[in-house]
């Protein structure tokens, strides 16, 4: 007996208590519809749990109610495909078997496959129809794994609907109308105003009852709106295109009033649509006329091809103005698909759709489906792949560059001795030192562990290294490329398999079809585990990557032991069936497991990579990049923060003038404000912005540069001792520049300064005391703004790895880092501060033996003489209040420019 006579009974009713409802639901579809259907998921596990139900057929149900005693493991799921299968012949539908498929690449293979609980094809319509009929329980396809494990959204499904060129025009014109009703504008006005605010409705309804003749101009509408266009014959007229008149020329013109001949505006409109692609902003003919062409006006006017045309171009516009809509790029797919994920969250989520035509791709970038590697890895894991890169790290791990010349050199002897035929330098090739300093041991280097050589030997190193960890990774991931392109042809040879099986073992083809859900869950495994080795490649070890791993080896395992059954001879085949059921479910199962827990602690930031995204720019960015964001840092936080500086330096001077007398953070601002006025506090800022802007790009420059030797953009662990050293080497370079101005401003800040310019204080400073004032408190300077630094360097470094440990541009906790990290050091090293106020502002200091200090030492034993220990707090309060700002301006505005280069690039 056929499998179609075995069946034909079953397509009345066909029901399985677990998915009750949607079964029902997907059954009342696939007989009420028409010819298109489309895909229900269902599970594999809830499947293998179905019995058979009570019919209208008695004899189809005691036969399904046989089979699935005969075998408790049979899968119900494959009962309704085939009875899909049956009653799509019945009806007359050709269904696409996997022997039948035709695909013409491997790409289409891949995504042509459905995942391995897909077995009822619903599409389009047909899903809002049966999500209004059954309500939540029906979730219209959204996620692509269902009840491996429960109902619940897995953490790594988004939300998408797919939508045909019909639901497309119908979302514009729903949306042309209800702007049109709003503001009172023929739909055709409106549809313009939509394109050219790329269809933000709310900020386009706001901008034009704010602005409305402005914003209509700026449309290319103009404020004439009504009236119905047609052609005229003007008498005496002749066209400015083609220089034709007749009494009998036809003409047309736009509410701009440029009149032109029938047949030059078709012309123009046609080159328009036809030749150039455009159809949203195409202006008037009339030299420099910005008036866009209406469709009422186009329709006039062209043909019905071009229309049709211009409605298809439309269409494509609105898709790619919008943010959360994009077209599948499945070869001559029509479908687009609409997913709420922002691109600035692609770096949490990896978005993989399912378009209609059966196609998985990421929304994120288009690619096919890369779960769970986000984005940003995959194109950077194409690209190492793809480009030379690694043909560079393997001359640098295979050969060696001449210490003298570096020249390339491959070893082709066995002989340490190497001589360079380009310069004729003789070194060793063991430790790269001078030949000359072994001695008389020709042949045998014993010599390694000196330090002659050690730079290239460390070198070739890692580069050895970084070569044998990128093929380990590489390896793995084409094999499984190379696997599933095989599996391509195990897939295409399913059906002659399940059909030989079914001959040879007496099973219906309903029990056969275990097969093809293994074949699918063989496929969407191996490409998922592929991505999972270029996620492990770029991931940072810690605690958490040996339970990725361990996911990672227990899905590669399930599937090569189901591979494996999978390939066995055909008369094997079906006493394997229930193994191979339960592997194939377990296959599903810890690919969700795997997918799970990977996107859930992405989303959460827990995951850090062996890349920096932003934090430090790339290397093809330079040193010119750094030091423009540090210039930029700079001056943003001197110029914002400046009126607080002001405040300390004043409460900071020993022995002042009488009016310099506070008693308080308080009584200095209101006694200024009173007195001197608000503009008072700006005083001397021209010296910080000048001098900033260098000062800190020399800062942040040196910063990148030392932090970098120092090994501290190693993966992306911690390196106190690179941010310390690094931040002590950027402010020693940095003050030797900002001293100079630092001084001049001190001098500008103090109450009852004379000096009103920046040139005026240097030119003055200069003649009365000489050069040597502008850098007698650089070695106290340095000896606070050392170890300032470095302490902040440290702290900045360390509360970002806690508050951000993925490392995204994130303002907020940049902002936290900096001010607490300011603050912090700003506090420990206030003392030096007091010192080298009293060192830069001694000049003008009313003490004598205030203005004869002569450096650090000396400074310190005024202030306890005249003070004691207290004086060296002086100050303390608005100078942690001035650097928890300042610092959190400097650091958000310096990875803020950093952020903006990497956009950029």
């Amino acid at each position: 007996m056929t499998a179609e006579g075995n069946l034909e009974g079953y397509q009345t009713i066909f029901t399985t208590p677990p998915l009750t409802r949607k079964r029902k639901a997907a059954e009342a579809a696939i007989t009420d519809q028409e010819p298109s259907i489309t895909a229900t998921e269902v599970s594999v596990a809830d499947s293998r749990t179905a019995t058979g139900k009570t019919s209208s057929n008695k004899r189809s149900t005691r036969e399904k109610d046989k089979l699935a005693d005969q075998d408790p493991d049979t899968d119900s799921v494959s009962v309704a495909s085939a009875s899909v299968t049956v009653q799509n012949k019945q009806k007359g539908i050709d269904l696409v078997t996997p022997a039948s498929t035709s695909m013409d690449s491997d790409d289409d293979f891949m995504t042509d496959a459905s995942s391995a609980d897909d077995f009822l094809d619903t599409q389009g319509s047909d899903d809002e129809s049966l999500g209004e009929e059954f309500g939540d329980e029906f979730d219209g396809g959204f996620s692509q794994d269902k009840d491996l494990l429960g109902n619940t959204k897995k953490p790594y499904e988004v939300d998408f609907r797919v939508l045909s060129p019909e639901d497309i025009d119908r979302e514009q014109s729903q949306q042309v109308n209800e702007v049109s009703q709003i503001l009172g504008l023929p739909p055709e006005s409106s549809a313009i105003l939509l394109r050219f605010g790329r269809w933000n409705r709310e900020k386009l309804i706001e901008s034009y009852m704010d602005h409305p003749e402005e914003t209509l101009e700026e449309a290319g509408l103009g404020t004439n709106f009504y009236g119905t266009p047609k052609t005229e014959v003007v008498p005496g007229f002749m066209c400015d295109i083609c220089c034709e008149d007749g009494d009998d020329l036809e003409t047309y013109a736009m509410r701009c009033g440029h009149r032109f001949c029938v047949d030059c505006y078709r012309h123009y409109l046609a080159q328009k649509i036809r030749e150039e692609g455009e159809a949203a902003r195409i202006e008037c003919p009339g030299d420099g006329c910005r008036m866009i062409v209406d469709s009422k006006s186009l329709s006039l006017l062209v043909t019905d091809d071009l229309k049709e045309r211009y409605q298809t171009l439309l269409m494509r516009t609105y898709v790619d103005d919008k943010e959360n809509l994009k077209w599948c790029p499945a070869p001559n797919c029509e479908y687009a698909v609409d997913c709420p994920v922002k691109q600035r969250d692609l770096n949490r989520i990896v978005p993989t759709v399912q378009c209609a035509c059966k196609h998985f791709f990421c929304f994120g970038c288009t690619l096919n489906d890369h779960l769970p590697s986000p984005c940003t890895l995959v194109k950077m894991w194409l690209k190492k792949c793809e480009d030379d890169s690694e043909t560079a790290n393997w001359i640098s791990a295979n050969t060696k560059e001449c210490p003298k010349c570096h020249s390339t050199i491959e070893k082709n002897g066995g002989c340490n001795h190497m001589t360079c035929r380009k310069c004729k330098h003789e070194f060793c090739w063991m430790c790269m030192g001078l030949w000359s300093e072994h001695g008389t041991s020709w042949y045998n280097c014993n010599r390694y562990e000196e330090k002659s050589g050690s730079e290239a030997r460390s070198a070739q190193a890692k580069s050895r290294a970084s070569l044998e960890r990128y093929l380990h990774y590489y390896n793995r991931y084409a094999n499984h490329e190379q696997s599933a392109k095989l599996d391509k042809d195990l897939y295409l040879k399913t059906e002659k398999k399940m059909t030989s099986l079914q001959s040879q073992s007496g099973l219906s083809w309903i029990e056969v079809q275990f097969l093809d859900t293994a074949s699918q869950a063989l496929q969407q495994c191996r490409q998922t585990l592929k991505w999972t080795y270029a996620f492990a490649y770029y991931l940072a070890r810690n605690n958490l990557t040996e339970i990725f791993e361990d996911n990672q080896k227990d899905l590669e395992l399930a599937v090569e032991s189901l591979s494996e059954m999978f390939e066995k001879p055909v008369p094997e085949l079906a006493n394997l069936k229930v193994d191979i059921l339960d592997k194939t479910a377990y296959c599903n199962k810890r690919r969700v497991i795997l997918l799970s827990d990977t996107a859930q602690k992405l989303k959460q930031g827990v995951w850090s990579f062996n890349v920096e995204c932003y934090e430090a720019l790339p290397s093809n960015y330079g040193l010119g990049r750094n030091m423009l964001a540090g210039a930029f840092a700079g001056i943003m936080e001197h110029a914002v923060m400046y009126p607080v500086d002001l405040l300390k330096t004043r409460m900071q001077v020993i022995h002042p003038t009488t009016g310099g007398l506070y008693t308080g953070l308080t009584n200095a601002v209101s006694t200024i404000y009173r007195i001197e006025g608000w503009r008072t506090l700006w005083k001397g800022v021209s010296s910080v912005i000048v001098g900033a802007g260098p000062a800190h790009a020399v800062y942040f420059g040196t910063y990148e540069v030392v932090k970098e030797m120092a090994g501290g953009n190693v993966d992306e662990g911690h390196h106190p001792l690179a941010a310390a050293a690094s931040g002590a080497a950027a402010t020693i370079a940095s003050d030797a520049l900002m001293n100079p101005f630092d001084v001049i401003k001190q001098r500008m800040q103090v109450h009852g300064s004379v000096h009103k310019s920046l040139l005026q204080c240097a030119t003055s400073v200069y003649r009365t005391e000489g050069l040597h004032a502008f850098y007698v408190s650089y070695p106290t300077t340095l000896c606070m703004t050392v170890p300032f630094t470095a302490t902040q360097f440290v702290a900045y470094e360390s509360i970002s790895k806690v508050m951000n440990p993925s490392q995204e541009y994130d303002p907020f906790t940049h902002c936290i880092a900096g001010g607490l990290a300011g603050a912090f050091a700003a506090g420990l090293t206030t003392p030096l501060d007091v010192v080298k106020t009293l060192l830069q502002t001694r000049g003008l200091a009313q003490n004598e033996e205030i203005r004869s200090a002569k450096g650090l030492f000396n400074a310190a034993a005024i202030i306890k003489r005249q003070f004691g220990w207290r004086g060296f707090l002086r100050g303390a309060r608005p100078r942690i209040i001035s650097t928890m700002p300042s610092t959190a301006i400097c650091w958000t505005s310096y990875e803020m420019a950093k952020a903006y280069f990497k956009r950029q690039e």
